[in-house]
């Protein structure tokens, strides 16, 4: 048999209580009662159950009056005697409480979630490291003569700030998404929590998520410990990472990661994903042929903007950039940030292609006071001069993806009179998509990536990113479900309405 709570093999079918976590498998009342039973024969044997009983309600009426006789004598004897034996009394409920920690520690995989969780911090330590590596190419004076701990101190702020907490430097307060540094943090964690659900092969796809999740509590609860301890004196300005947001993301980014990887213990993240579709499918099939339209668009989205930056790199390169003054540690910076950071320029290229207004410049917080230049750019509007022609090609991008998806969709389903249905459906998670990774894709740029040395801010409108992907997505997947409805013939669908 299984344990229920833990789901370990008994090979034991008469054990009580599980070897591994100490979960009772058999009915402690009906033990006890077989117990009393038991000793209620062998008192038969010895004399009258009756006398016996009688017997014990009067011993049982002597002791409390001489127990409370004693305790009134020694009260009165001496009062001080109260105070060790209150103590005493007041010491049982502690131990047991702890006691009570202890075992939910070890019969509730908190445990193992600890484990998981400081493993997975020691990944984000790693990560952390490249990108401190990545700013010492490009300034070779960071930190000179710094001590072991000292580089650790930055190793574990950098660390943290790809989580998404705000460095603080003094009164000055910066912030940063690296979306790419983010998911390569992300996979220690899965990894992590997959690894932690060893030998719960009997636990279902919802409870491994929700085990594997726990990872989140104390994985953010060694973030913050980080954030309080490690800080670098300057001087006059302290710098550090905000203790309370190294909390809050870390929970978030644990438990989210967590529940992945829980979800990998059994099965591949396309099986997972593969069943959560046919659930959406068994209860509507336009929403769900919708969603997969809306697959095809970010897919193809993704790919154009892909080959739009590479195609900006090398016309920058050709064009001379970055400068005379760039040098072999700023190009290897640079391949890491433009790793870490990939995801956040490829949604930045996404939200140009839609016409959305992208701003640049070295703003930050002082004092809850955002200051410092920004400058918006779009294909529109760009600066001064305005945009060159070659920037309005990016409106391809946008349609191309969107029309793509909407004759996908035109071609595949089998509802085709439900139109505003499956479009509806694909405008709206197309929309949706974007507009959460363009609220986390603000991003800091160095190393030549953009037109300031240093670290500039990046930053699309997450509102109009969202708004213009929904009316791109209408419009243009509208005009491709059309040209698909024209190379086919009239069908009826599965609700036995004619389609066009």
């Amino acid at each position: 048999m299984r344990c229920p709570e833990c789901g370990a093999e008994v090979r034991d079918e008469q054990a009580v209580f599980c070897a591994r976590c100490g979960h009772p498998l058999a009915d402690p009342q009906g033990a006890v009662t077989g117990s009393i039973e038991s000793d209620d024969s062998r008192t038969t044997e010895l004399g009258s159950t009756s006398d016996l009983a009688a017997g014990r309600e009067g011993a049982s009426d002597r002791r409390p009056a001489a127990a409370t006789d004693e305790a009134s004598e020694s009260a009165k004897g001496d009062p001080g005697n109260s105070a060790p034996a209150l103590l005493q009394h007041a010491a049982f409920p502690v131990r047991d409480l702890l006691g009570s920690v202890a075992r939910s520690l070890r019969t509730g995989g908190w445990g193992e979630a600890t484990v998981a969780a400081l493993i997975a911090f020691a990944g984000l330590l790693l990560v952390g490291l490249v990108l401190l590596l990545g700013a010492k190419m490009e300034f070779p004076d960071l930190g000179a003569g710094a001590n072991p701990l000292k580089v650790l101190t930055w190793v574990v702020m950098i660390g943290l700030t790809v989580l998404g907490a705000p460095l603080n430097l003094g009164d000055v307060t910066a912030s940063a998404f690296p979306l790419g540094a983010l998911l390569a943090a992300g996979l220690f964690i899965i990894w992590a929590a997959r690894n932690s659900l060893r030998g719960r092969d009997a636990y279902t796809r919802g409870r491994r998520a929700a085990e594997a999740a726990k990872i989140g509590l104390p994985f953010g609860f060694v973030c913050w410990l980080a954030a309080v301890l490690f800080r670098h004196d300057l001087g006059e300005t302290v710098v550090s990472v905000g203790a309370a947001s190294a909390l809050l993301l870390g929970a978030l980014w644990g438990a989210v990661f967590g529940a992945l990887g829980g979800l990998q213990t059994q099965e591949s993240l396309r099986t997972s994903v593969g069943y959560s579709m046919g659930r959406i499918r068994s209860r509507s099939i336009s929403i769900y042929e919708g969603i997969l339209g809306a697959i095809v668009m970010l897919g193809t989205m993704t790919v154009l903007c892909a080959i739009a930056l590479l195609l900006w790199i090398i016309i920058s390169l050709a064009r001379g950039a970055p400068g005379p003054g760039f040098t072999i540690g700023d190009a290897f910076a640079g391949i890491i940030y433009l790793a870490a950071f990939i995801p956040n320029l490829l949604v930045t290229i996404a939200a140009l292609s839609m016409g959305a207004p992208i701003q640049a410049g070295a703003q930050v917080t002082v004092r809850g006071g955002s200051i410092g230049a920004l400058q918006e750019f779009s294909v529109f509007q760009w600066g001064d001069s305005g945009a060159a022609w070659f920037a309005l090609l990016l409106l391809l991008i946008p349609l191309v993806s969107c029309a793509l998806g909407g004759f996908s969709a035109r071609r595949s389903t089998a509802a085709t009179s439900a139109t505003f249905e499956v479009l509806g459906s694909a405008a709206s998670t197309f929309a949706v998509v974007l507009g959460s990774l363009a609220v986390l894709a603000r991003a800091r740029l160095g190393a030549g990536l953009v037109r300031q040395r240093g670290f500039a801010l990046v930053e699309p409108d997450a509102v109009a990113v969202t708004f213009l992907a929904l009316l791109w997505a209408a419009a243009a997947g509208w005009v491709g479900w059309k040209l698909a409805g024209s190379q086919r013939p009239h069908t009826v669908d599965e609700r036995g309405r004619g389609g066009a």
